[in-house]
Formats: structure tokens, sequence, C-alpha cells
């Protein structure tokens, strides 16, 4: 078959699945079956961490084979400092089939009951304070002073039953966000996918589901303070609550962001330390940065067909936030093609001035799923995140930035951009100016 045959055919298949589509009822969408080797494509606009350690740290008792400890802190820059922004944690562990209560992931603080932020495993403060429950994890945030074991309003401890057990590898999530909502998230070993396993807030609403403890089942805002402590698998009350086990992967932000956010900043963290500009990742597997500011369409399926003709198009507009060479982000994305409008006539179109405090979940759009995620910046600037999978079971070539095509000119920086160097641990790489730090 020719391939001008192949594109005729190709276009009539389409025109034909709109003609019936589009006068069925929603219930029934059509579902085209077809390879499904490629399941994910990402594309990721996040901010890189403050701290991201790839380095394998063995640790009994949350000592390191030296006897040495791990504090990340940074006297020298005072960083990272925690406020009211938030706190995102995100590690790869492996536990021991050791027991200890009070085992630390990380302990960030002063020293001890000195606006600590720590999360500990295999206790409970369920029925009162200290209960011992292996595997059980205890996310404390505290925002007062005193002992808020015995005090009322001082802490928020979030409570996670069966979060992680002894002897398992989990990927963990932990964030508290700039209202002071707590929430957290596991990955067992060869899952996909998050699953939220405690929270404090739903739908915005404060609820009590993991917050077992009358003492402590409020929250508040991060204190902006020293907090020169920041132990990785141990604690700030003197020793003795360590981790047994490895941490295979290690980043931490000084703002709340998603779980998913999160992943993204893992998959990427082998590509430099660009902090702006919008980080693709396609069906064929490759990472790259687009660095060309307006409309890209990210979707395009059948690949080559026309909007008016398709049944799926994602398009995401790049804006850069500042004067020239800044920052980019995508603040505006429109859905449409026959997919869409099965879902809602008309296709979405998400802008990221209006971020919603609501979960994030997948839209089913034929056999893909979509999946909107909203950021913001230190500053407070908002930007849209995009998440796409179930790209290899489309039926047809998948077309776009994250599909088959050339993403070559996309990711070559206009020329005024091209002149600033960083250098980065490891592999050196040439970033634009268009990244949040710069170097000379």
């Amino acid at each position: 078959m020719t391939a001008g045959w192949e594109a005729a055919w190709t276009t009539f298949l389409v025109m034909l699945f709109k003609a019936f589509a589009l006068h069925q009822p929603m219930t029934h969408a059509f579902v085209l079956k077809g390879n499904a080797s490629r399941e994910i494509a990402h594309m990721k606009a996040v901010r890189a961490p403050a701290i991201a350690v790839t380095t394998q740290y063995v640790m009994t008792d949350g000592r390191l084979p030296d006897g040495s400890n791990v504090n990340i802190y940074d006297s020298t820059t005072g960083t990272p400092r925690f406020g009211p922004s938030g706190m995102s944690f995100y590690c790869k562990a492996t536990r021991a089939s050791t027991t200890q209560s009070y085992m630390r992931l990380f302990d960030f603080g002063g020293g001890p009951w000195s606006y600590n932020i720590f999360a500990a495993l295999d206790v409970t403060s369920a029925g009162g304070h200290g209960g011992g429950s292996t595997g059980n994890l205890e996310f404390r945030h505290i925002y007062g002073t005193g002992n808020c074991d015995v005090a009322d309003n001082i802490c928020t401890k979030l409570d996670v039953p069966n979060f992680f057990p002894p002897g398992t590898t989990m990927e963990v999530f932990l964030v508290i966000n700039s209202d002071g909502s707590m929430a957290a998230y596991s990955k067992a070993d060869g899952d996909t996918q998050w699953t939220l396993k405690g929270y404090t807030h739903l739908n915005g609403v404060l609820v009590t589901d993991y917050l077992p403890n009358s003492f402590n089942d409020a929250v508040s805002p991060i204190v902006d303070t020293d907090r020169q402590y920041l132990w990785i698998g141990r604690d700030n009350w003197g020793g003795g609550q360590g981790f047994d086990g490895t941490f295979e992967a290690l980043s931490l932000w000084t703002d709340g962001i998603s779980a998913e956010a999160a992943s993204a900043s893992q998959g990427a963290s082998d590509e430099g330390t660009a902090t702006g500009d919008p980080h693709l990742q396609n069906i064929l597997g490759q990472r790259f940065d687009l660095m060309r500011p307006g409309m890209s369409t990210l979707i395009n399926i059948p690949r080559g067909t026309s909007v008016e003709y398709a049944l799926l198009v994602v398009q995401a507009n790049a804006h850069r936030l500042g004067q020239h060479c800044s920052d980019m982000y995508f603040q505006e994305l429109n859905v449409t093609g026959a997919w869409a409008d099965l879902a809602q006539p008309g296709g979405f179109r998400f802008d990221a001035r209006d971020a919603l405090d609501l979960t994030p979940k997948w839209m089913k759009l034929g056999p893909v799923g979509l999946k909107i995620v909203h950021g913001h910046t230190d500053m407070g600037t908002q930007y849209l995140n995009v998440f796409v999978k179930n790209l290899g079971r489309a039926g047809f070539p998948v077309g776009g930035l994250l599909g088959e095509d050339d993403h070559t000119a996309a990711e070559k920086p206009e020329w005024a951009c091209q002149h600033t160097l960083s250098l980065t641990k490891g592999d050196q790489k040439v970033m634009p100016a268009s990244v949040a730090k710069a170097y000379s």
C-alpha cells in the first residue's frame, strides 16, 4: 500500500469513527484495541528538588557504615529552609526486617521539640501517645512550642496504618501544603501508580480518618524558622530511633507539590537541573526539554491528521514567566478531537490560573488516559503538568511531541538563549538561560 493510500485509508477510518461515535450516547465510548507495549508518556513541567540524592545510604540505626549520620542541611547557604510554602519529601527505600518504635525516615528540626517535621515508622498515636504498630507511619508536623504528646494544638500527627512494613521496598511521598494539609502516598516495589494512604483533608475539608488523637487533629502552615538538623534516617531526640535499611534515592522540595510531579522529577533527574522549561518524555522513552515558547502539539491521533478529523489532539501553550530567556511553563492546554467530544462536547480547555483544590483524576478519552495537574513556583506562579497513559492502545499511530513526531526543533533553544552554560555533577550539559539558575 502506498503512502497516499495509507493516508486516505486512515482519514476514512477517522471520519467513519466520528460519524458513528458522535451520535452515540456518552455511556457507550468506542474503544479501539492495539499494541499496548508503550503504556505511558509523561510531559513534565516541574521545579527541580531543593535536594536530590542518588547515592545509596546503607544504614544501621540511622548510621552509615563509617558510623556517621546524614544531615542534608547546608550551613553555608542556610538551605534547604522550610516555611509557609510547604514541604515535600520523596524517597525510595528498602527496610530491613527489624522493627523499632519511632524508626525515622527523616527528622527536620533544631533539636527536640523545635518545630520538627518527621516521619517515623512502627508507632501510632491511636489510643494515646507512642503505641506500637509495625509498619504504621506517624507523619508529624510540630507547629507550636512545647510537648505536643501531652498538649493540645501544637502539632499534627498523621497516622497511617500498614504504610511501610519491615522487609519491603517502597517509594514514599509525603507532603505538607501551604495551608498545612498533609498527605502520605506509597508505591510498592513493582507498582506504577501512587496510592494515597493517609490524608488530613478530603475535597478541601479537614477530616479525622487518619488523625486518631484529639490532641493532634488540627493543621497549620509550616513555621519559617531555623532547622539546622535535617537528619535522614535518624532522630533529633538524641539517637536510638534510627532507620535500618537502604535509601536508594531521595528528593526534597521546599513547597508542596503533587506525587505525580515528584515522580516526574525522578524520571528527569538524570537530564540536568533545568527548573523552568518543560521536561518531556515521549512514548519511545526519549526525554528532552521544550525550549520554544508558544503553542506545541503534544498528542495527535492519528499521526499527521488535521485537527478537524482527529480523534485526539492535545495542545499546550508555553509562556515565559519573565523577560528575555526567562523560565517557561505551560499555561494553557486545549484537548479536542472526537474522543474529547464524547467526554464533553467541544472538548476541554485548561488554564493554569484556574487552579482548583481538587485531587487530579484521570480522564478517559477513548482508550487514552489524560490527567492535568496544577503546580506553582516559589513565587506563586501557577502552571500545568500533563500525564498521558495508554497511548500504545490508541489503535492508530500517535503523533505530537509525546508521540513519535520529531522533536529536534522543539528542544533547540532560541538563538539568543544559547549562551549560558550550566555544569552539573557528573555529566556536563549545555543549559539555556531560561532556567531558574544560571552559571557563568
